[in-house]
């Protein structure tokens, strides 16, 4: 059965959390929707980054969820970027055709610097 899980820590008002696992249809992504629901309206949290260097695999319902939570956290004023995911999960979402991008980016600092203000590094879409 597929898992997911979460590794939370701050960077500076950053909140970086990193998804391992497999976000698919079924548990994982109630427990992605769950998380983004608790941290962006709960926890009223408005800067969120998700690392996905350890996200394993991804079907369509997980893409979902990364874009509801994408557009939960710009509806409450937050910002959500996303980072370091595999080639795999890149082509897949690419794969889908939706007409709208994710802020993503190749790695976790070029994900922070933009945040700060600072002049984004490599800054991709996906």
């Amino acid at each position: 059965m597929a898992s997911l899980n979460f590794v939370r820590r701050t960077v500076g008002d950053v909140l970086v959390l990193g998804l391992t696992g497999s976000l698919v249809v079924g548990e994982p992504g109630h427990l992605m929707r769950d998380e983004m629901q608790r941290l962006l309206k709960e926890e009223k949290v408005r800067k969120l980054l998700l690392n996905l260097s350890q996200l394993k695999r991804i079907d369509s319902t997980g893409v979902g969820q990364l874009f509801s939570a994408y557009t939960t956290a710009v509806n409450s004023g937050g910002q959500l970027k996303f980072c370091e995911p595999r080639p795999s999960i890149i082509e897949f979402i690419k794969s889908l055709r939706i007409p709208c991008s994710l802020p993503m980016y190749p790695n976790e600092a070029s994900a922070l610097a933009d945040f700060t203000g600072a002049p984004p590094s490599e800054q991709g879409q996906a």
